[in-house]
């Protein structure tokens, strides 16, 4: 989620509260005021006409885009509308007019998600109250006004800044602490919580979209203790490492998280039986000749349906873990069949490769 979209979500109520705040209160003002312009002129109810579609817009619309650019521009329009009531004021229109453009530029400091948005804004707002008639006015009004522009323009553009970047710290605060919750720490993969997720989103999709073809992996790397061990918990770190790293690189694996120790979990999505028993293969090759530490891992293979739940899943692919370590590890299996085997012989090389590497840690 990007940060406007998290301001979107964040703001979008309380701005369309605040918006329509604004239409009641200038409605009201207008009503209740007995200098305002009477009757209406077309204009006016295009303005009227414009703020009202802008609302709606704002509180409607999915683009953030739209919203974001809709901002400065309803802050246009109800500003014309104000300068509309204040030209008619007669003698007061100097001091409401300071007072309101004041109250504006302050109070739509913190309603914005970018400080250039507000800068916008803020200057479109004074050049439209500037164009009120002054000529009438003493002296001291200008140099007043000038005042009024520069401190509030200062005020208006610090809460602003102090805002956005409150916003944004907290938004990268909350990035950190999901990825956090969310990211092994090691492996730089998503963790237990976060495939699980996933597993369950794909159950719903399965329903909703009718896919077809999907899987879930789950596999133990063979030997770790062993590795652990004789090599130090360095190189397990390692093995870890490079599995997860495989498992990004597989182009057909949809998604792919640790699910605690050497155990990892894989979702295949429209993937066919065999395409899957070829990323096995892909993934139990590379193992073998990883430089460092030659190693292996044996995995259980479970058909996602739309009938499944979670604890099914997990349940059936552990199984199948189970009969793949106990006939021999280095395989998948699935339905209780082996589903990708190594050979004999290269099997054992992942073991020899962990003596290699123990040997040479020696030397």
């Amino acid at each position: 989620m990007t940060f406007h979209k998290h301001m979107y979500r964040e703001m979008h109520w309380p701005i369309a509260f605040i918006q329509a705040t604004c239409l009641l209160a200038l409605a009201t003002s207008w009503a209740l005021s007995p200098l305002g312009p009477r009757p209406l002129g077309p204009s006016d109810y295009v303005i009227i006409v414009s703020s009202l579609a802008i609302l709606v817009v704002m509180l409607f619309t999915k683009w953030v885009l739209v919203w974001r650019l809709s901002g400065p521009l309803f802050i246009v329009v109800i500003t014309l509308f104000l300068a509309r009531e204040v030209s008619h004021l007669g003698p007061h229109m100097h001091m409401w007019g300071m007072i309101a453009t004041s109250l504006i530029a302050l109070g739509m400091s913190v309603f914005f998600v970018e400080t250039r948005d507000y800068l916008i804004s803020l200057a479109a707002v004074w050049f439209i109250m500037w164009d009120v008639d002054t000529s009438g006015a003493e002296p001291l009004f200008h140099s007043t006004f000038y005042i009024y522009v520069t401190v509030t323009t200062l005020i208006g553009a610090c809460l602003n800044i102090t805002h956005v970047r409150t916003m944004r710290s907290s938004y990268r605060l909350m990035q950190n602490y999901k990825e956090l919750s969310q990211i092994d720490f090691l492996t730089k993969v998503p963790n237990r919580r976060s495939l699980t997720g996933a597993i369950q989103d794909i159950l719903e999709k399965i329903i909703k979209e009718d896919a077809q073809d999907c899987w879930f992996l789950m596999l133990d790397i063979d030997n770790f203790k062993k590795v652990n061990d004789e090599l130090g918990h360095a190189r397990g770190d390692d093995v870890l490492i490079n599995l997860a790293q495989l498992a990004k690189q597989e182009k057909a694996i949809h998604y792919v998280g640790r699910l605690g120790g050497e155990e990892f979990g894989m979702l295949y999505k429209n993937h066919s039986e065999e395409s899957v028993l070829r990323s096995i293969e892909r993934m139990l090759t590379a193992t073998r000749h990883y430089a460092p530490c030659p190693y292996s891992f044996s995995a259980g293979l479970a058909k996602v349906h739309p009938t499944d739940d979670l604890s099914s899943i997990l349940s059936q692919a552990d199984r199948e873990l189970y009969i793949a370590k106990r006939n021999g590890k280095s395989r998948a299996y699935y339905q209780g069949k082996p589903f990708c085997v190594i050979a004999e012989q290269e099997s054992k090389g992942a073991e020899r490769g962990i003596l290699a590497a123990e040997l040479g840690a020696e030397t």
